[in-house]
């Protein structure tokens, strides 16, 4: 008899994604995964296993993660494409492949473990608090398109407009210098009427 109900194990299991040493993000393996489940000594078993299917033309690792205990038995699939081992570009010049072809069916093989893990547990593949973090930065994004923009200053607009037109038609420095020397309105007056000059050049 185990020790945890299933559903006391998915529980459990439900494993927040962390940060590595070496990289700037968080991230779940399903190495981590099956660490944490070994650590609960619950009573279950977890078996799991990989096979190679073509869908669409385009072969991907089938990973079937199955859990079981003397009188349950559970199990859910993950996939994961099998590409192409990647290929980087050196600074040297020339191309290397990421990793050997054995490495990179070995990655992809844990990439699709991690997904069947995590059907097989219920593990979400965003945590909450980052769905919470995408949802306030989508919020936010909202907010800010649907704010009206600030009114430029007359100043503003002459800097503005020097700058539109300095890239679009090059005008000599000294040139530059007398609109911005100008009242706003007779430099913007004076800017409008030198672009239209050199349109119908």
């Amino acid at each position: 008899m185990s020790k945890l109900k299933f559903n006391e194990l998915q529980n459990k299991i439900n494993l927040k994604k962390q940060k590595g040493q070496a990289v700037n993000y968080t991230y779940r393996s399903a190495e981590q995964i099956l660490e944490h489940f070994k650590a609960q000594d619950s009573g279950w078993e977890i078996i799991l296993t990989d096979d190679i299917s073509e869908i669409g033309g385009k072969l991907f690792m089938k990973s079937t993660a199955i859990a079981r205990d003397a009188e349950e038995k559970h199990e859910a699939i993950g996939f994961a494409e099998l590409s192409d081992v990647p290929i980087l570009k050196l600074k040297a010049g020339g191309e290397k492949k990421q990793m050997t072809e054995p490495q990179w069916t070995g990655a992809v093989s844990s990439y699709a473990r991690k997904y069947a893990l995590q059907g097989l547990f219920g593990i979400a593949d965003v945590d909450v608090d980052e769905l919470e973090l995408q949802q306030e930065f989508i919020q936010k994004k909202e907010r800010a398109k649907n704010q009206p923009k600030p009114e430029l200053t007359p100043e503003q607009k002459v800097t503005a407009n020097i700058d539109w037109v300095n890239k679009k038609y090059n005008p000599e420095i000294e040139l530059i210098k007398s609109w911005k020397d100008m009242e706003p309105d007779k430099a913007l007056k004076a800017i409008k009427e030198y672009a239209e000059a050199m349109k119908e050049a």
